[in-house]
C-alpha cells in the first residue's frame, strides 16, 4: 500500500510488477489477491509477471504453501493460486 501512496494510486499512474510477488513477508495471499484484484480492475495500468516463487516448487520450499494452509486450513487455495501463476506472463514490451 505504501508503494501506492508513494508512487500513485492505480488508475492514475500505472505498474509493471516484475515476478516474486509471493514468499516476500507474512501478507504474500493478501497482496497477491490485491493485485490479482487490481489486474481485474484495471488491466491497462497494471501489468504482473511471473517470478520464479510463483511456481509451484518455489512457493512450497519459501512458505507461500504453508501460509495459504495455515490461513484457509487446506491447500486448495494454494492450488487455486498457482493454477493463476501458470497464465501469468514471464515478460513484458515497455516503450516498444
Amino acid at each position: 500500500m505504501e508503494l501506492f501512496n508513494k508512487g500513485g494510486q492505480i488508475p492514475h499512474s500505472s505498474y509493471i510488477f516484475m515476478g516474486d510477488l509471493v514468499d516476500r513477508g507474512f501478507n504474500s495471499v493478501e497482496t497477491f489477491q490485491l493485485l490479482m484484484c487490481l489486474k481485474v480492475k484495471y488491466p491497462q495500468h497494471i501489468t504482473l509477471l511471473r517470478g520464479n516463487h510463483e511456481s509451484r516448487t518455489v512457493s512450497c520450499a519459501y512458505g507461500f504453501y504453508d501460509e495459504n494452509f495455515k490461513k484457509y486450513g487446506n491447500i486448495n487455495p494454494w492450488k487455486y493460486c498457482t493454477d493463476v501463476f501458470d497464465y501469468m506472463c514471464l515478460a513484458a514490451c515497455v516503450e516498444g
